[in-house]
């Protein structure tokens, strides 16, 4: 019976191997063909948007911020500018060989993935409850 749960766990292992190595030939053939993930393009441009809507609110002299929602805007900035760092952290930068540098991107993706997936569920949590508020102050 060990013998069998033993086999399972090791199929197991392997699959997760295998699927590993396939999301790290994935990241490394887009990187070397377009520069950039499509998945991280589109995190970043989020990010962008949210970052240009939370400076509009903090510049504009007609919104005045309630104490309440401050915090949450502050730290909304702060966990954008960490995701920004990190997928700018991922491009390649073109100092050394096209290959090189869009394996060691890849593998540093597959590294990251699991804190850029976080952060960004982190940021649209905060992102809801800055727009609900808001919306509950404008009605």
């Amino acid at each position: 019976m060990a013998e069998v749960l033993t086999l399972v766990g090791l199929a197991g292992n392997v699959v997760q191997f295998i699927d590993a190595g396939a999301k790290a030939v994935f990241y490394l053939r887009e990187l070397y063909r377009r520069g950039s993930l499509k998945d991280n393009d589109k995190i970043e441009a989020r990010t962008r948007l949210l970052q240009v809507s939370i400076t509009m609110l903090n510049v504009n002299p007609s919104v005045k911020l309630d104490v309440e929602l401050t915090p949450i805007i502050d730290k909304c900035v702060k966990l954008s500018k960490e995701l920004m760092g990190i997928l700018d952290e991922l491009k390649p930068t073109k100092k050394r060989s096209k290959l090189m540098e869009a394996t060691s991107k890849s593998l540093k993706t597959m590294l990251q993935r699991g804190k850029i997936k976080d952060l960004e569920s982190r940021l649209e949590s905060m992102q809801t409850v800055i727009w609900s508020y808001l919306n509950a102050l404008l009605r």
